[in-house]
């Protein structure tokens, strides 16, 4: 042993698992001798052992990094087809052979959407295209502005940065032009002369339609716009009513129970059933105290009455029964006592008339079950009373004479007339000056940006910085140089 090259002795233990797969490894290696073959393994071989920590690091930063391109991707893809989408629903919509109006909100930026409806090819080159409160070419400008004022007033809820109105009519009904006025009324009834808009009528498709882009906040109030059902159709009504003051057709939906198509034709014909039977009942209604004189007045008023599960009332040429439930909710048997005993209130005590405009006293609507004759005997003397005043203003008057009284109830109604045409310019002045105040308001802000580029350390970059003040004190210029406002 001493004369051995290799003299020292190394032991260790393994398992009978671990020892065949050194074995089989052995073999693999064409080793024959196991001391030989794990003595060049433990000189000449190795174990890599590799630290991964800066790797993992590098992989989760690559993986935010991943997350954030998809999701900037994802949002520019939305807003792509947003804009696309909603130009594409446009479109179609110009298609359409009925009359319609929508409205949807502007999340993301209005200049394109103020670009779109201002598109020369589409409004017989910005021939159809007016604005109120600000200028088509600067819209986006004075919104901002606007939103500004009011989130700094406290009014800034909501992230709707403006409202797009469409309204369209049927094919060859009107004109670019009427369709444009029209539009003009309509705005101005919806916004009242509180919101800032743009409007242009499209003539590119087979119907003309309007498009309506106003600010969600009002430069008024500085409160923000409402839409929702309610207000949906609200547009509608009054959409409806300009319509048909000018002959045309009206489809919008009203909020009003639907009808069916039988009974929509008929109610346009003036032959529909439930249209004047909701008239015989609402006057039944208004001049009775009681369930018992609602049926009566029916009654004189031709129609047939029969009170079974369901109240239902029949006109002398008509051949079935039509159910008031029917009608809507206003009218169902419930309802109609509810409202019947609000009528019994307001008629128990006789309320003192005014001086200045008294009227006789209708006894039979008046009465009350509880104490009949001294009501009676109140009111004749009442209505004796007024009978005397009335002798004695026509004879102060010289109004005796019937042709005279008619010259002066003709004279009043004149001077009413007057009074309302007045009050309308006086609204139209308020309305006026209050577009001006808010181009001041608007020019000092710009004014003040402009005079602080004579401090500003590089004025080249901040004068490209705030272009677009630049650009909008240089139009609310042009347009306010008549007022006293700078």
């Amino acid at each position: 042993m001493a004369e051995r090259k290799r003299n020292k002795e190394i032991h260790f233990y393994v398992t009978e698992e671990e020892r065949k797969l050194i074995r089989r490894k052995m073999i693999e290696s064409k080793t024959k001798n196991m001391g030989a073959y794990l003595r060049k393994m433990a000189i000449d071989g190795y174990i890599v052992n590799t630290d991964t920590t800066p790797l993992k690091k590098q992989y989760e930063e690559m993986h935010k990094i991943g997350i954030n391109i998809n999701q900037i991707a994802k949002k520019g893809k939305y807003h792509r087809r947003s804009i696309s989408g909603r130009n594409a629903r446009i479109e179609r919509d110009g298609e359409r052979t009925m009359a319609y109006i929508k409205i949807f909100p502007i999340k993301v930026t209005d200049k394109k959407a103020l670009d779109y409806i201002t598109n020369p090819d589409k409004t017989d080159e910005k021939l159809l295209v007016s604005s109120f409160g600000c200028s088509p070419e600067t819209a986006d400008l004075e919104f901002s502005m606007t939103r500004e004022m009011a989130k700094k007033n406290g009014m800034d809820k909501g992230n709707n940065l403006a409202f797009h109105l469409i309204q369209s009519f049927k094919p060859g009904e009107v004109d670019a032009e009427t369709a444009h006025r029209l539009g003009q009324q309509f705005a101005a009834e919806v916004l009242k002369g509180k919101y800032e808009y743009v409007i242009s009528t499209h003539v590119d498709k087979k119907h003309i339609h309007n498009h309506i882009i106003f600010n969600a906040a009002s430069f008024v109030d500085h409160h923000k716009y409402v839409s929702n059902k309610r207000s949906y159709h609200k547009l509608c009504r009054i959409s409806n009513r300009i319509c048909l003051e000018n002959g045309l057709a009206t489809s919008m939906p009203t909020g009003e129970k639907g009808k069916s198509y039988k009974e929509n034709m008929e109610y346009h014909r003036g032959t529909s059933w439930k249209a004047k039977l909701r008239v015989a009942v609402d006057k039944a209604i208004w001049t009775s105290i009681n369930y018992e004189e609602f049926l009566q007045k029916m009654q004189l008023a031709g129609y047939e009455v029969r009170q079974g599960k369901h109240l239902s009332f029949r006109a002398p040429e008509q051949k079935n029964f039509t159910y008031m439930k029917s009608l809507g909710s206003y009218y169902t048997e419930e309802n109609v006592r509810i409202h019947l005993a609000k009528n019994r209130s307001k008629v128990k005590t006789p309320k003192h008339l005014s001086r200045e405009a008294r009227l006789y006293i209708n006894i039979s609507t008046y009465v009350t079950t509880g104490n009949r004759e001294g009501f009676e005997h109140w009111a004749k003397l009442n209505n004796l009373k007024e009978a005397a005043r009335t002798f004695n203003y026509l004879s102060e008057n010289n109004l005796l004479n019937y042709e005279d009284f008619r010259q002066h109830v003709s004279d009043v109604d004149a001077s009413v007339k007057a009074a309302d045409q007045r009050i309308a310019h006086i609204t139209s002045e308020l309305s006026t000056q209050k577009v001006i105040q808010k181009h001041c308001d608007s020019y000092r802000l710009c004014r003040k940006v402009i005079e602080d580029c004579k401090s500003a350390k590089n004025p080249k970059e901040y004068r490209s910085k705030h272009l677009a003040e630049y650009q909008l004190h240089d139009s609310l210029k042009k347009r306010a140089s008549g007022s006293r406002c700078y």
